[in-house]
């Protein structure tokens, strides 16, 4: 039979002749769980173990169970089931298949973090940018004294407006980063005076279904 197209390899085969019995079903799933080093004498070990812990809690005729007694206790069974029922092809392919939903995960994943990346970025120049409009109209106003008579415009830190600037910077290279070179410039002004801020130009790319 090709198993390379097959959804679920470790489905239980009703439609063989003789048909593929519950206890080999469960020792290929058993043996398909091992992972990409198992081999049967290692399954057998492990059937083995369980055979004796089942065989000491009939012995003790307890009512709590906690052993499953294995589907053989024979190495030869499990020899003729893996032939017979061709084992070797079918982990193979559930094999492939935990793979390629393992890669998917990851690359939801990632894309996931990228999104997370992008918003934070993209929030943190939207307050920079906020905050140099807010200091520069607050650097153009006049101050108006408890005398009523208006003064020059009282000068903010210029501490303050680095420090907003440099959050710019890093917000800004952090997008270019996560959308290659997909921004463009543009100028805020307040009162007239460019302060100064980049703005994202969304693409559709690949890697995300054509999704922002």
């Amino acid at each position: 039979m090709d198993w390379s197209q097959h959804p679920d390899p470790l489905e239980r085969r009703l439609d063989w002749t003789p048909p593929e019995t519950a206890r080999a079903n469960a020792a290929l799933r058993d043996y398909a769980l091992m992972g990409p080093g198992r081999d049967i004498r290692s399954l057998h070990t492990k059937y083995a173990g369980q055979e004796e812990w089942w065989k000491e809690q009939t012995a003790q005729e307890t009512s709590e169970r906690i052993a499953r007694r294995p589907p053989t206790g024979s190495v030869k069974t499990l020899f003729g089931w893996s032939l017979a029922l061709d084992w070797q092809a079918r982990v193979r392919r559930w094999d492939e298949i935990q793979a390629k939903k393992a890669e998917e995960a990851y690359e939801q994943e990632r894309i996931e973090m990228r999104k997370l990346r992008r918003d934070a970025a993209q929030g943190a120049m939207k307050l920079s940018t906020q905050l140099l409009v807010l200091l520069q109209q607050h650097k153009m106003k006049p101050r108006t004294g408890p005398d009523g008579v208006e003064y020059p415009p009282t000068v903010v830190g210029e501490t303050t407006m680095k420090d907003a600037v440099a959050t710019l910077d890093k917000a800004a290279a952090l997008v270019r980063k996560e959308y290659g070179d997909d921004v463009d410039l543009i100028d805020v002004t307040s009162g007239g005076r460019p302060i100064i801020s980049e703005v994202i130009v969304e693409r559709p790319r690949e890697d995300e279904g054509g999704a922002a």
